[in-house]
């Protein structure tokens, strides 16, 4: 399946300069690996918690611009922001 500018635009949760996205897009000209390397990355991030609030998820322009792709994912938020007490030492 050849990933294109507008799914990952249809992907990415933060809709806002498509024009300039779309040029870092263009710039970037990923290999069908790559492209497939970031819709992943960008499916993993959604379901991480981090981007809950859009206030914290980057324009897609820049997310690209800085490969935020090969970012570590942050650990999964517990549930309710309960304090996980088992693993003390």
């Amino acid at each position: 399946m050849k990933i294109d500018f507008d799914l990952i635009w249809a992907t990415y949760p933060r809709k806002a300069a498509k024009a300039f996205a779309r040029k870092v897009w263009a710039k970037l000209n990923p290999t069908s690996e790559l492209a497939q390397k970031i819709l992943g990355a960008i499916q993993s991030w959604k379901e991480s918690g981090v981007w809950e609030d859009q206030r914290y998820i980057p324009h897609l322009a820049t997310w690209l611009n800085g490969e935020r792709w090969e970012d570590e994912l942050p650990a999964k938020k517990k549930e309710n922001n309960v304090l996980d007490l088992t693993k003390r030492k």
